[in-house]
């Protein structure tokens, strides 16, 4: 049997790994697997350059995961620190618990102009146009919609949790892609509002996520929305906010189709508001 040693895993994935416990390889896909546990939870197996994933165990090679669909809604089981995944193929998780406390710090001016250029030239995701000042195509219906729906929780952020919640269930679901891009925008607003020190605003729209995430979004982008309201560690998020290097950017922008680049656009709002 193959095995594969997972060296890194995100909070959500570190949670789950504490007792034994079924479920399926729900979707195979070039970035990686999502798994379904049998409490509903989804987990994700994803190369290491993505660093530190809040649902993920990350691997040293995706490519040593086959990209066969065949693998999808097969059964699985963890126990003992081990991930069997088929007759053939089995994950170790490897690597302590680190517990992150981190102090709320502002984005200097300098990073926010790195990270301003570097979504602009991306060319990825309609979103950005908002947030990078860019004018938008006339013919996109959606992107005209998105923007109304944004302003209208960033006007709505500083109000009362009914206002907030409302907003929040106007963004959940919205947009193309496996994680939707006003989901993506949401999960990277709420990781910035967070590590820069904007509490009140980000408690009431995380209480919001929690609620209403599973009724209004897939699956899938739930997942990754509710770990975000939880505060857990992002480390391309982090790195993007608060590293140096344009490494992480370039990264984060790469994920999806457009997702890297729609959290970037909501970190954005919050850094810029």
């Amino acid at each position: 049997m193959k095995s594969i040693i997972s060296t890194c895993q995100g909070e959500t994935f570190r949670a789950e790994a504490q007792s034994p416990w079924s479920g399926t390889i729900l979707l195979v896909t070039h970035g990686g697997w999502y798994l379904e546990t049998e409490r509903w939870d989804i987990l994700l197996l994803h190369d290491v350059r993505f660093g530190e994933i809040p649902i993920g165990a990350a691997l040293p090679d995706i490519g040593e995961l086959p990209y066969d669909k065949r693998f999808e809604h097969q059964p699985l089981r963890f126990e003992n620190g081990t991930l069997m995944l088929t007759g053939e193929l089995q994950i170790e998780l490897h690597g302590e618990k680190e517990t992150r406390q981190h102090e709320t710090v502002g984005v200097s001016q300098k990073r926010l102009r790195e990270l301003e250029k570097a979504l602009r030239n991306s060319g990825r995701g309609e979103l950005r146009y908002a947030a990078c000042g860019l004018q938008p195509p006339e013919d996109s219906t959606l992107w005209r919609e998105m923007q109304r729906r944004t302003e209208g929780f960033l006007a709505a952020a500083g109000g009362g949790y009914e206002e907030i919640s409302a907003a929040v269930k106007e963004l959940l679901g919205l947009g193309r892609g496996l994680t939707p891009a006003c989901d993506d925008w949401l999960a990277g607003y709420m990781y910035a509002a967070r590590r820069t020190g904007k509490t009140e605003a980000c408690a009431a729209v995380s209480k919001a996520v929690l609620e209403y995430a599973g009724e209004y979004t897939n699956a899938v982008s739930a997942a990754y929305l509710r770990a975000a309201a939880r505060g857990e560690y992002y480390e391309l998020l982090e790195d993007c906010l608060f590293g140096e290097d344009a490494d992480s950017i370039a990264q984060l922008l790469s994920i999806g189709s457009s997702s890297g680049s729609d959290m970037l656009s909501g970190m954005l709002a919050v850094c810029n508001d």
